[in-house]
């Protein structure tokens, strides 16, 4: 691993600890073995997490998109730093991934404040 790829992973597993789990736990070597697909591997971060786990996950996403989503790289950002164990071949690939993640992770979190009646603070 190269000192730039690890300090980058250093780096977001640091200031999003949660982020980085959720992404290894989708995207590593042995998805296929637990997972049916990739779909079925990004719903799990909303099924087989507790609430207060996926509003993290959703508070690191949003402060980590702020910080590398803009960049022109950020596909190498997700492999690199967020230790995603898949190949992007660009920025609009990485985004959409990144984007079906945090849209079943929030959609879940709604869900779960919509049936049991109990309102943000």
């Amino acid at each position: 691993m190269s000192r730039r790829r690890r300090e980058l992973r250093l780096e977001a597993e640091e200031r999003w600890p949660t982020l980085f789990e959720g992404i290894s736990w989708v995207w590593n070597e042995d998805q296929s073995v637990f997972y049916e697909n990739e779909d079925s591997a990004i719903k799990s971060l909303a099924t087989e997490h507790p609430l207060q786990w996926r509003q993290q996950f959703i508070k690191e996403w949003r402060e980590c998109d702020v910080e590398w989503g803009h960049q022109s790289n950020f596909h190498v950002l997700l492999q690199d730093g967020l230790n995603m164990n898949r190949v992007l071949k660009d920025n609009v690939e990485g985004r959409q991934l990144w984007s079906k993640a945090y849209d079943i992770v929030i959609d879940s979190v709604r869900a779960e404040f919509k049936t049991s009646g109990e309102k943000r603070q």
